[in-house]
C-alpha cells in the first residue's frame, strides 16, 4: 500500500467511514475480516488503554493538573470516554472537535469508477455490519441506525 497513493486513499476512506459509523464499537463480527478486526482493535483499544494509563499517571502527580486535553479521533472517543468515566477522580469537561485529516478521493486521483466502487464497498460493509449487530443486540436497542 505504501507505494500506491490511490490504494492508500481508498483504504483511509473505508476506515474513516467504518469507524465513524461504528461510533467506536469494534464488533466481533464474522463479516469483518479477522485481520481488519485485529487492526481496529489495536488502533482503538490498545492505543486507548495507553492514553488512559498516561492520563491516570498525570492525575497522580502533585499537584495534579487542573485539566488534561486529549486530542484523538472520533473512532477512539466512545471507548476512551468509557474508560475515563470509570476512573476515580476523572471528570469530563468541554468537548471540541477539529478535523485532523480527511480524505479527498478526487484530489488523490481516484476516477469516477474507483470512487463509485469504494462508496459501494463502504455501503455493503456497513449494511452487513448493521444487520449483524442489530440481530445480536436486543430488538428494542439497535446498535447502529
Amino acid at each position: 500500500m505504501g507505494g500506491n497513493p490511490k490504494l492508500q486513499t481508498m483504504t483511509r476512506w473505508v476506515l474513516l467511514e467504518l469507524l465513524g459509523e461504528l461510533e467506536g464499537q469494534i464488533p466481533d463480527s464474522p463479516s469483518l475480516p479477522s485481520g481488519l478486526r485485529e487492526m481496529l482493535r489495536v488502533l482503538v483499544e490498545e492505543r486507548n488503554a495507553q492514553v488512559h494509563r498516561d492520563t491516570l499517571k498525570w492525575l497522580e502527580t502533585s499537584p495534579p493538573p487542573r485539566s488534561i486535553a486529549i486530542l484523538y479521533g472520533v473512532g477512539h472517543m466512545p471507548d476512551l470516554e468509557k474508560r475515563l468515566r470509570q476512573s476515580p477522580g476523572v471528570e469530563t469537561g468541554q468537548e471540541l472537535w477539529f478535523t485532523a485529516f480527511d480524505v479527498d478521493p478526487m484530489a488523490a486521483g481516484l476516477s469516477a469508477t474507483e470512487r463509485a466502487f469504494t462508496r459501494a464497498l463502504i455501503q455493503r460493509q456497513l449494511e452487513g455490519l448493521r444487520a449483524e449487530l442489530n440481530a445480536s443486540s436486543s430488538d428494542s436497542d439497535p446498535v447502529l441506525p
